[in-house]
């Protein structure tokens, strides 16, 4: 009985083994999240962050790359209104929008 448990719990290592590669490292723990989530200790305890507050937090960044966005489309609509050409000097680039977190 102890060698069949032993065998699965053996088994299932080397099943899972490509999947650990993929996760987090955290004090001396694997967890299968996202790269970008954080791990906390809770009671003692490592753990992930909540997903509520993880999801929270990507939806923040995506909100003020939206906002910044909307600023950009905002100055190139005024100087269209105008009836002008629209030069790279009225519109600045605000840093990379698109970048990753």
């Amino acid at each position: 009985m102890i060698v069949l448990i032993f065998s699965a719990i053996l088994i299932d290592r080397i099943l899972w083994a490509d999947d650990e590669k993929k996760g987090v490292l955290a004090a001396g723990v694997i967890h299968n999240i996202a790269p970008d989530r954080k791990v906390e200790r809770v009671g003692g305890i490592m753990q992930p962050e909540p997903l509520d507050l993880y999801l929270k937090r990507l939806f923040e960044q995506m909100y003020t790359k939206m906002d910044v966005l909307d600023e950009r489309l905002q100055r190139i609509e005024a100087v269209l209104q105008r009836g002008g050409p629209i030069e790279a000097a009225e519109i600045p680039d605000n840093g990379n929008v698109g970048s990753s977190r």
